[in-house]
């Protein structure tokens, strides 16, 4: 699924999700053998905000298996989890030229809060936007 990513992530983006704990969350999804997606995310506390929140890691789905939900069932699967652990909200870092991702993600209601520039070392633009939604009564 790693080919999905603009940017290649190094072993020390994966490593931690070996020995997943409480504070990590991880699922995956099949069509019959073969891994079509895949949701990454941990619990961690953010600079100047209150509670504690979902940070989503990576969100991928093979191209071929794109459009049938996949990738909806697995984000309203973590956030659910979220809610269940009374997490503040979700958080994420996205591209800013993938229109895909940021149009996907504003359906399930997230919105920009912030746009960090040179957030990406590989890639031009190198800036990301920073996604997030509240859990919060909702």
């Amino acid at each position: 699924l790693e080919a999905t990513f603009p940017v290649r992530y190094g072993p020390k983006f994966y490593v931690p999700l070996i020995g997943l704990s409480e504070q990590q969350l991880a699922i995956v999804a099949y069509s019959n053998t073969a891994l079509v997606g895949t949701i990454c995310c941990r619990v961690e506390e953010r600079p100047n905000r209150t509670g504690t929140f979902l940070y989503i890691m990576a969100l991928a789905v093979l191209p071929t298996f794109r459009g049938r939900g996949i990738g909806s069932l697995l984000l309203k699967s973590v956030i659910s989890r979220a809610r269940e652990m009374q997490l503040a909200g979700a958080f994420l870092h996205v591209w800013t030229s993938n229109e895909d991702a940021i149009r996907f993600y504003g359906l399930h209601g997230f919105e920009t809060s912030e746009t960090i520039r040179g957030y990406y070392r590989r890639i031009t633009p190198p800036d990301g936007y920073v996604l997030e939604i509240s859990l919060c009564d909702q």
